[in-house]
């Protein structure tokens, strides 16, 4: 009867340790994930106001893996202004968080799929 019981405990474990490793456990890892670092995305808006020509480039940069900047170049009646805004960020999983210098902008959610970064409800495209 022991010899049952021990065949009976070694035929459980090896059920119970072949049901538990699955071969899609692998498809978490995070080394597949694409990271955001050295990224630029791009996005143009143009605008009429007062009867005047605005166009707007948004250049959204991601230079290390933590530090980036936004910059807009504003070309409008001849005048050429350019402004960039310095940010810190967190990114994982296709979703981060941005965190401006400039507190007009201050917190802002970020996502990426594929060659599209969506940020503050505008979608710019990878460069």
């Amino acid at each position: 009867m022991k010899n049952f019981f021990s065949k009976l405990l070694i035929v459980m474990f090896l059920t119970t340790l072949t049901f538990s490793c699955s071969s899609d456990d692998n498809n978490n890892d995070s080394s597949n994930l694409e990271s955001v670092e050295g990224t630029t995305w791009y996005r143009q808006e143009s605008t009429t106001q007062s009867g005047q020509a605005i166009v707007i480039d948004f250049h959204f940069v991601f230079q290390t893996s933590d530090t980036g900047y936004l910059e807009a170049d504003t070309v409008a009646a001849g005048t050429n202004i350019n402004q960039t805004y310095d940010f810190t960020y967190v990114y994982s999983q296709g979703i981060g968080t941005t965190v401006f210098d400039d507190s007009n902008i201050g917190t802002q959610v970020f996502s990426v799929s594929g060659n599209q970064l969506t940020f503050d409800g505008e979608t710019l495209t990878r460069q």
